[in-house]
């Protein structure tokens, strides 16, 4: 990276004394020549910024790096090293293997559990950042980065704040993780040495690290920012550990502080198996030298070598545009004269407009050109068009060829003139900007006016405002577009909305946990119970359970078999797993119904809360320290955590996150999760009903890339598992459908339900009680909320089944949805990101007709159940059972049927009042005001 530095050997003080470095080799003589900087500088070598190194070794130059590979470099201990409150890792790395697990790229401890006072790690696509504490307890920053393409260098730096009681994550400068902890490391560090590239011998690191840094102060962000690429000497304050990686060959790996922690390559001082390997490096570490002649370019400008009008220090040869200037006023192009404001640039070429005039200002407006407006491409500006001939009859200044093409004007019957300007255009009855002669809205009465001028003029009616006339009107009354909306409404503000699950109580209301961020005491666990029943937040509807700090993300509802409310979460805060049950059915946190069922690690993640059939309480739950997928199950019953109710399902890699908790048929748990190892997604079904995991409970449905976040697990009436979750490298929404009911993988049960984009995020699963599957989820690409409505019934993705819910904004993340039966109707409740709320959207016109009335028959669209086929759905019909022309409701129309007293002197099927609505008299379905005639009374049983 800098410059190269070969001692070889074990490097030891007696050869740096040899060398005549001093005590720190790096640090008093950068170019390795045996003398001193200090002398060199006093002898006349430049040092023009005067920071008493060298100038030529400042440059920024490539120099080596350790690739690594079931290899490491080992540190002995020292009490410098051993850092017990703030401190800083740095590191350049690139890596083979990022989706591997625990692969150590610098750590410090004795490979005891619980005695690792810092590491910093790659597992599974994360960087972990931890501390081990003399409690034996750690705390982990973990932060996702599999959208970071590491085949190329990456500068990673992890920070952990001591007096601000903060874990901090840098990646190439930039913020990308945060968290809390009152935890310091480990203060007996005695034997304990610094590994780079593994630990203890193990965990191995496979890839290239350079540059590793470490620090017994907390960096800041504009530190890290500054100096990642910057040449360090070893000198600067803080600086504990240095190891450039520059020596190109040795079995040494020098630090150029003065502490010399200097590092063995491997096992031993010879070079064995456990040596990295030297390679040439791929990034420039020091001072920039843009125009390579050898002296850094603050030193260019500070001595006038160079010109630097706009005090940069960065030439202007370098910048773009360069030093040109062409239109001789003294001033570079580019950074001076445009970048200065002297200049316009209009095209963003880097030359001056005014150099760009010549034959190329058709207006004489001092602007080229290439710049002005051209609507028709032909190198001229528009209104030099005009000027030459164009038509512009709105004298808009466009021509009327432009006015067109992008549909600014109409050019309905394609004459090359813009609507506006035909000499019908008076004559536009329904003042829609088309003349009425070109204007081909429907005239179904062939009155020779267009139907809404009709409507508009009064000569015909519009009831129901369908623009329809009364007499062309098949659906008089009952079809209004304006109807057929969603209900979109926001129930709590102020950063609320993560972690939301939505649930109908056993009462028939809507009830919602979830997340709120802005809290007074910085997050709690609140809930809404929809108690009026109005799809709307009202006065004491919403109620904080839990205001432990950062409680509450990772909610999951459900409701015993007694209709009281469970709630599973996650507190960030200490990392455990919670319950809050509603023990006396108040709605109400009271004392005793919160608490902690699994800690001390950090558990919870991904919370999913299922009632057994037998009426036990069991949450599945990813553990974060251990990367395990956990299991909590309350075997007494008491909603507390016992001893021996919390146990591992898997351990093996990383695994348990985007759980979903079902229980089939036979009463027995299964769960979809991800495992983030290998991006699989796999199942657990607990064929035994132990509640642990057993020889061929585990196994994987589909492998096909990075597949199985965000599960949401459901069975069909019939028994069979559904899973909705997001494949990541495609970015689609896919459906697992068990259609054999085995509970593993077959041909063709996994299907693509919605590929349009990024989609498929934070997916969930409901069906409604017909059995059609619904799957509320987030379209990244859009930040749009969808849904996905099976309305054939097949499981698979059909035309028109796919709808967008909410576009308004960026809503959709932490999706949850449920089913209205008595409204007939989704609830879906999403986080609205951009006003930081958490939302409900509900749709009360389910077939999309327009209207829920008794006569609701218009053929548009069938509800999705019609019982008794009269193309009424039951959600709007008030005789759901009665077909028509059945009049004596024994369900066929035949010679019985004879009259409207059939339904009381000749009924064979001795069907029920109920079943035959007896005030629908003539038979047609209907109870209304058809049903006249003498008998009423008789019939109605009077």
């Amino acid at each position: 990276m800098t410059k190269q530095i070969d001692l070889g050997g074990f490097l030891s003080c007696a050869v740096i004394v040899t060398l005549g470095c001093a005590a720190n080799a790096r640090a008093q003589d950068c170019n390795t020549n045996g003398t001193l900087d200090s002398q060199e500088i006093s002898e006349g070598a430049p040092d023009c910024n005067s920071n008493g190194t060298i100038d030529d070794c400042e440059v920024a130059q490539l120099g080596y790096a350790l690739f690594f590979s079931g290899d490491y470099v080992r540190v002995a201990n020292s009490p410098a090293m051993s850092i017990t409150s703030s401190l800083t890792i740095e590191v350049w790395m690139q890596a083979n293997n990022p989706g591997g697990v625990w692969q150590q790229i610098v750590f410090k401890g004795d490979g005891q559990s619980g005695r690792d006072p810092y590491y910093l790690r790659l597992t599974g696509n994360n960087l972990e950042f931890g501390i081990d504490n003399d409690a034996n307890q750690g705390v982990r920053l973990f932060v996702n980065v599999q959208s970071y393409n590491w085949s190329q260098y990456h500068h990673v730096a992890a920070v952990f704040d001591d007096p601000a009681d903060e874990m901090r994550m840098y990646v190439d400068g930039q913020l990308v993780g945060v968290r809390m902890t009152t935890f310091t490391p480990l203060s007996n560090q005695a034997a304990m040495d610094l590994w780079i590239g593994a630990a203890t011998g193990e965990q191995y690191f496979n890839g290239r690290l350079d540059e590793v840094r470490l620090w017994n102060v907390a960096r800041t962000g504009a530190q890290v920012a500054n100096h990642m690429s910057a040449y360090l000497s070893g000198q600067e304050t803080g600086l504990v550990g240095l190891w450039h990686f520059d020596e190109g060959s040795s079995q040494v790996a020098s630090d150029a502080t003065s502490f010399q922690h200097h590092g063995q390559l491997g096992s031993t001082p010879q070079a064995d198996s456990a040596d990295p390997t030297w390679v040439p490096a791929d990034i420039l570490i020091g001072a920039p030298d843009c125009n390579t002649n050898g002296t850094i370019d603050e030193c260019d400008v500070m001595s006038a070598a160079v010109s630097d009008c706009d005090g940069d220090m960065v030439p202007d040869e370098c910048q773009p545009g360069g030093a040109g200037d062409c239109n001789t006023n003294e001033a570079p192009d580019g950074p001076c004269d445009i970048g200065g404001g002297l200049s316009q640039d209009c095209n963003t070429d880097v030359v001056p407009d005014e150099c760009q005039l010549a034959n190329a200002d058709c207006n004489v407006n001092g602007v080229p050109d290439v710049c002005e407006p051209d609507c028709n491409t032909n190198a001229s500006a528009d209104d030099c068009d005009v000027a030459t001939g164009a038509g512009d009859c709105n004298v808009n200044g466009m021509p009327d060829e432009c006015d067109i093409a992008p549909a600014q004007s109409g050019d309905c019957n394609t004459n090359a003139i813009p609507d506006e300007c035909e000499p019908g255009y008076a004559t536009d009855c329904n003042t829609n900007g088309l003349p009425d002669l070109c204007d081909f809205t429907p005239d179904c009465n062939t009155t020779g006016t267009l139907d809404a001028c009709d409507i508009a003029l009064g000569v015909s009616d519009d009831p129901d405002g369908d623009l329809i006339p009364s007499e062309c009107d098949t659906c008089v009354l009952f079809y209004n577009p304006a109807q057929s909306v969603w209900l979109r409404q926001q129930i709590q503000a102020n950063d609320a909305g993560a972690g939301t699950s939505i649930r109908m109580s056993p009462e028939g209301h809507v009830a919602m946990a979830f997340y709120d961020a802005d809290s007074p005491t910085s997050g709690t666990l609140r809930w809404w119970y929809d108690d009026d029943d109005d799809l709307s937040a009202d006065a004491l509807e919403i109620r904080i359970l839990d205001t432990s700090p950062n409680a509450g993300v990772f909610s999951s509802l459900a409701f015993d078999a007694d209709g009281r409310a469970t709630i599973a979460y996650y507190v960030i805060a200490g990392g455990n797993l919670k319950l809050w049950h509603d023990a006396n059915g108040d709605r109400a946190a009271q004392a005793g119904e919160l608490a902690l069922i699994d800690s001390p690690n950090d558990v919870g993640q991904y919370a999913s809360l299922a009632f057994s059939p037998s009426g036990m309480a069991v949450v599945a739950y990813h553990d974060a320290t251990n990367s395990d997928l956990r299991l909590w199950v309350d075997l007494n019953g008491n909603f507390a955590g016992d001893l021996g109710e919390a146990r591992v399902i898997q351990s093996t890699g990383s695994v348990g996150s985007h759980c979903s908790l079902a229980f089939d048929s036979d009463g027995r748990a299964v769960v979809a999760y991800y495992d983030i190892g290998n991006g699989d997604l796999r199942i657990w079904h607990d064929s035994n009903g132990n509640f642990a995991v057993d020889s061929l409970e585990i196994r994987t449905i589909d492998s096909t890339g990075q597949v199985g976040q965000y599960t949401s697990l459901r069975f069909t009436e019939s028994g069979n598992a559904v899973v909705a979750y997001y494949a990541v490298t495609p970015q689609d929404l896919k459906l697992w459908y068990d259609a054999d009911g085995d509970l593993s993988l077959d041909a063709g049960e996994i299907r693509t339900v919605d590929f349009a984009g990024n989609v498929g995020q934070y997916a969930a699963l409901t069906f409604s009680p017909q059995g059609r599957a619904l799957a509320a989820y987030y379209d990244a690409s859009n930040a749009d909320l969808k849904l996905w409505h099976d309305l054939d019934g097949d499981l698979a993705f059909d035309a028109g089944e796919l709808q967008t819910v909410w576009s308004s904004g960026s809503v959709g993340t932490f999706a949850s949805i449920t089913f209205d039966p008595r409204r007939f109707t989704p609830v879906i409740a999403a986080r609205d990101q951009t006003n930081a709320a958490v939302v409900l959207a509900a749709h009360f016109d389910w077939d999309d007709d327009g209207a829920c009335f008794a006569d609701d028959n218009c053929p548009l669209s069938p509800d999705p159940l019609d019982t008794d086929g009269d193309g009424i759905g039951d959600a709007c019909d008030a005789c759901p059972l009665r077909i028509p022309g059945d009049i004596n409701g024994d369900g066929q129309v035949d010679v019985l049927d004879v009259s409207p007293l059939a339904s009381v002197l000749i009924d064979p099927a001795g069907a029920e009042p109920e079943a035959r609505c007896a005030a629908d008299l003539n038979g047609d379905g209907n109870p209304d005001g058809d049903d006249i005639g003498p008998f009423v009374g008789l019939i109605a049983g009077g």
